[in-house]
């Protein structure tokens, strides 16, 4: 084979390189990690695991193939539908573990937050001048 041929090959594979290997490791980092959901057939939460090798492979070629690797209803609901797949599809970063414990240390936060400027005694007579003004 002649050097051009050689050439125009390696230019091929670095160009798909340059297309698949974004959308695999974007599909891979959105669908690794532990989830919670609510079971359809249950009507009950479980923590799932998603199969992210999987959908990065199948993403490369077509739209992600999403399937599960672990269920807290497994073995006795595991020939189950995955009918599940469908919240995470919907909203993957919304049933991540990680982010449902970021949204509940934000929200304790403020929480305490609210609590300790209220209970500041230079804020509470601010806003007792505040209400003798009007």
């Amino acid at each position: 084979m002649s050097i051009e041929l050689y050439v125009i090959i390696l230019i091929v594979a670095l160009s798909a390189l340059y297309f698949v290997v974004p959308v695999v490791a974007g599909t891979y980092l959105k669908y690794r990690g532990k989830r919670v959901i609510t079971c359809p057939e249950t009507r009950k939460a479980a923590a799932v695991e998603m199969d992210a090798g999987h959908a990065a492979l199948t993403a490369g070629l077509r739209y992600p193939e999403l399937r599960l690797k672990t269920c807290t209803r497994w073995p006795e609901r595991e020939g189950c539908g995955q009918a599940c797949l469908l919240q995470i599809r919907l909203s993957p970063e919304d049933c991540l573990i990680g982010n449902i414990l970021t949204k509940l240390v934000r929200r304790q936060r403020l929480r305490i937050l609210r609590n300790e400027v209220w209970t500041d005694p230079l804020v509470r007579s601010q806003a007792g001048d505040a209400e003798s003004r009007r």
